[in-house]
């Protein structure tokens, strides 16, 4: 079963600005970029559970290209994205958002 997923300001924030710097270097590149979340995303709808435990109730997975991760709970009904950082990102960036 698929579920909806529910991404927080922050995050949509970080999307936008992956798509920036990547649209940056090549513009085709913005929009593989934010294809590869959406599709990383879906995953997360559709297998909420499966993915690694990052910390209490927050599970990442990475994006296949561009070294992503996309930092997510599911503490309620629908899972919440919480941050879409660069793998190189302190932890405690996405952490402060909890």
């Amino acid at each position: 079963m698929k579920l909806p997923l529910v991404a927080s300001p922050a995050a949509r924030d970080d999307i936008k600005q992956g798509k920036r710097y990547f649209a940056g270097k090549r513009p085709e590149l913005g929009r593989e970029f934010v294809g590869e979340v959406i599709i990383t995303m879906t995953k997360i709808g559709e297998m909420p559970f499966a993915f690694g435990v990052v910390s209490d109730g927050v599970r990442a997975l990475e994006t296949r290209r561009f070294g992503y991760v996309v930092y997510y709970r599911t503490d309620g009904d629908v899972p919440e994205v919480l941050a879409v950082l660069h793998g190189s990102q302190s932890a405690e960036v996405w952490q402060a958002r909890l």
